[in-house]
């Protein structure tokens, strides 16, 4: 379910990560206006102008900054994936579609490509996997002309 309003939470952690470019702001504004001279009323319209960036940004990002932004995540662990060049133990598989890349359980072994494999485990980004076993043939089923 996607949520339509931000939470406490949210609004919490958008505010804290503005402070830190609010602060250089000021403290910006603080070196300009002893360099400069300028008077204090153009340094303040400056900071409040910022503070009101903010504020008017704050509806076009918040979902950004929400936990868990939209509920869905991609776990390929436990499905085949097709090797799409040669693994030693290091390639590319291709796992519904996507491409990632990958390196087998077994760093002693090599696969070619097109083999067929299972993702065991991910590290970041790589996926772990190791050979997959041909499905079994049915007993049943015999070509024609045997």
């Amino acid at each position: 379910m996607r949520k339509t309003n931000p939470d406490t939470k949210t609004v919490l952690r958008y505010c804290l990560l503005q402070l830190p470019g609010l602060t250089l702001m000021l403290v910006l504004l603080w070196v300009l206006h002893s360099w400069t001279h300028w008077p204090k009323t153009i340094l303040w319209t400056i900071g409040i102008l910022w503070i009101i960036k903010d504020i008017i940004m704050f509806p076009f990002v918040w979902k950004s900054f929400a936990d868990n932004q939209s509920g869905y995540s991609y776990n390929p662990i436990g499905q085949s994936a097709r090797a799409i060049g040669p693994l030693s133990p290091r390639g590319r598989v291709k796992v519904n579609g996507i491409i990632w890349p990958a390196e087998l359980l077994d760093a002693g072994t090599s696969v070619q490509a097109g083999s067929l494999l299972r993702v065991m485990d991910m590290q970041g980004l790589t996926l772990k996997v190791q050979p997959q076993e041909a499905p079994p043939v049915d007993q049943a089923w015999k070509p024609k002309g045997s």
